[in-house]
């Protein structure tokens, strides 16, 4: 399977920015899949805002990964008791719950808690203020078979 990825709702309102066009056309290519839930906090943020909804429903063949409240669930019991730095543990659960290896998240916080406080996977955050080339090199790290 392809490299499952999440989008933090602190970037939903870049989401039709240039900064965000390498990670789209990453996922449009099947190189990624996009995971969701449409339970929870994830699920009010996506509901909440059309755009997002709209691209995470119209990638669905093949290209966006829904997680279930079960797996959401179980997620949540092995990451409860841990120290966070983000109030993110959504997204963290939908990570891990997903098997998430991308990360595209403005929120400094967050970053850390993904890449230091879950069980160990290549991860990396979406460098979206980067230069274009540094975006397309990070993603070709991740595409599929890649690694």
């Amino acid at each position: 399977m392809c490299t499952k990825t999440i989008l933090d709702a602190s970037l939903f309102s870049r989401f039709g920015d240039n900064e965000m066009k390498a990670w789209r056309q990453w996922i449009e290519s099947g190189d990624g899949v996009l995971a969701y839930t449409t339970t929870g906090r994830f699920g009010r943020e996506l509901r909440n805002n059309w755009m997002i909804r709209n691209y995470v429903f119209g990638q669905r063949r093949g290209r966006s990964a829904l997680v279930k409240k079960p797996e959401l669930d179980e997620a949540a019991a092995e990451l409860q008791g841990r120290e966070f730095s983000s109030n993110d543990q959504h997204v963290l659960e939908l990570a891990l719950a997903s098997s998430a290896q991308v990360l595209c998240t403005g929120d400094e916080a967050l970053k850390q808690d993904f890449l230091k406080n879950l069980p160990k996977l290549r991860r990396g955050v979406y460098p979206h203020n980067a230069s274009r080339k540094a975006r397309e090199k990070f993603l070709s790290a991740y595409r599929c078979g890649a690694g």
